[in-house]
């Protein structure tokens, strides 16, 4: 018996050293693939950020091209500088529609640039009823012009009404058709 003994306890160390090295090359083999995997899920998250900002890349290039074309059809709809001589008369003219007296003024004027309308700043007065003058501000607000009013004033009551608008009226300088050319 111990013969057997001798080999049993033999046999039991060589398994047992093969289970110790199977598991050491199994957790070697375990480690590099959690490692691989790592980098894999890294590189993939990499891969989906740079694809993330290619998109948006292309939208803003789409959106560049939309605001061109906008921009187009701003200048082309916005009278030329040189058409704005009758600003003054049409203003003129909706204040006489409503029964108002009014003064005008241009001020300064601020030219465009390739990006941007130019643009005069001007004062108005008009004085009259209360009633006419909310017609004259919607009949200026439907008119072919594009304006910003920047300020307006209406003090006083009944036919003693006076508004005081401070705005600016925009113009083209030319048009030009950037997306055709």
């Amino acid at each position: 018996m111990t013969i057997f003994r001798k080999k049993l306890l033999i046999n039991s160390g060589i398994i047992f050293t093969i289970i110790v090295l199977v598991s050491v090359v199994l957790y070697i083999v375990i480690s590099k693939f959690n490692s691989i995997n790592s980098e894999i899920l890294y590189y993939k998250e990499k891969a989906h950020a740079s694809q993330k900002e290619i998109n948006e890349f292309s939208s803003l290039k789409t959106d560049s091209v939309k605001a061109e074309a906008a921009l187009l059809l701003m200048r082309k709809v916005t009278p030329l500088r040189d058409d704005l001589f009758m600003f003054r008369a049409d203003m003129e003219k909706i204040a006489s529609k409503n029964s108002l007296r009014s003064i005008f003024s241009f001020r300064n004027d601020t030219p465009g640039s390739e990006n941007t309308l130019g643009y005069y700043n001007f004062n108005m007065t008009v004085e009259g009823d209360f009633d006419d003058i909310l017609a004259f501000m919607k009949d200026v607000e439907g008119s072919l012009y594009l304006l910003e009013l920047n300020q307006s004033l209406i003090k006083g009551s009944g036919n003693n009404t006076s508004g005081q608008f401070d705005g600016k009226i925009f113009y083209a300088e030319e048009v030009k058709n950037s997306i055709n050319n």
